[in-house]
């Protein structure tokens, strides 16, 4: 089974068709990792010396650009957001 992990915006919420197909991973770990390397790069992509956790996910929030995994089968989901939250703390207590 093949997991494809998507771009969710809040542009085209009920528009399913416009969600763009970021990758193709023959697993859910594959996946989940592909999912939060877009997250990592959009997050260092903004980040600048001195910026704090809630600036960094504003820029983010600004962004509009969620991944989410299908098929979520059996495997836990994933939440971008909260995974995105996270970082921007790691990320600004890091600098």
């Amino acid at each position: 089974m093949k997991y494809r992990v998507h771009i969710d915006t809040n542009y085209h919420q009920m528009d399913t068709s416009a969600r763009p197909l970021l990758s193709e991973y023959d697993s859910y770990e594959e996946a989940l990792a592909g999912a939060r390397a877009h997250i990592d790069e959009m997050l260092a992509d903004s980040a600048t010396p001195g910026i704090g956790s809630e600036e960094l996910l504003q820029a983010f929030i600004t962004r509009d650009e969620v991944p989410f995994i299908v098929p979520d089968d059996s495997n836990p989901p994933f939440d971008g957001r909260a995974y995105a939250l996270r970082r921007c703390r790691e990320m600004a207590g890091a600098g």
